[in-house]
C-alpha cells in the first residue's frame, strides 16, 4: 500500500508539473507497481517497476523482450515481469512495453541515463531486484 502511495504521488507530481489533471491506473486483477519516471529529451517518458502479467496492455503496443544476463538469477522470485513502460509526452498513452522474461527479476527499480540535462538523451541503465540464494 506505501508503495502504491508513493507511485500515485509520484505521478500527481508529474502531473501537476505538466499543469493538467491526470489520473492514471494499470492492470486488471493482476499486481503492478512503478517506482522510477525519468523524461527523456525528446519529451516522452519512462516508468520502471513491475506487473504480474502484461494483459492489461492492448496488443497494438509493441513489446520488446529484453535478454536476461546469464549471471542474473531469481530463482526465488515472485514469477512477475519487470517492466519498462514508454510513455507520450502527456503521459496518456504508452507507446512501447519493454520488459524482463516472466519471473526473470522482480522489478525495474531505477532508471539512470548518461546524458547532461538539456542534451540527447544517452545511454539507459536499468537497475531493479532479484529474489535468489545466490
Amino acid at each position: 500500500m506505501r508503495k502504491m502511495i508513493l507511485s500515485l504521488l509520484g505521478f500527481g507530481f508529474v502531473s501537476f508539473l505538466l499543469a493538467q489533471n491526470l489520473v492514471s491506473y494499470a492492470g486488471n486483477n493482476g499486481r503492478e507497481g512503478f517506482y522510477d519516471i525519468l523524461q527523456l529529451s525528446d519529451g516522452t517518458w519512462l516508468v520502471g517497476g513491475y506487473s504480474t502479467d502484461l494483459n492489461w496492455i492492448d496488443p497494438s503496443i509493441p513489446r520488446t523482450e529484453l535478454e536476461l544476463p546469464p549471471a542474473v538469477s531469481n530463482q526465488n522470485g515472485s514469477n512477475q515481469y519487470g517492466l519498462l513502460l514508454h510513455l507520450s509526452t502527456d503521459l496518456a498513452n504508452i507507446l512501447r512495453v519493454v520488459h524482463f522474461p516472466l519471473g526473470g527479476v522482480e522489478n525495474v527499480r531505477f532508471i539512470k541515463i548518461t546524458n547532461i540535462p538539456g542534451t540527447a538523451t544517452g545511454d539507459v541503465f536499468l537497475s531493479g531486484d532479484t529474489e535468489d540464494s545466490k
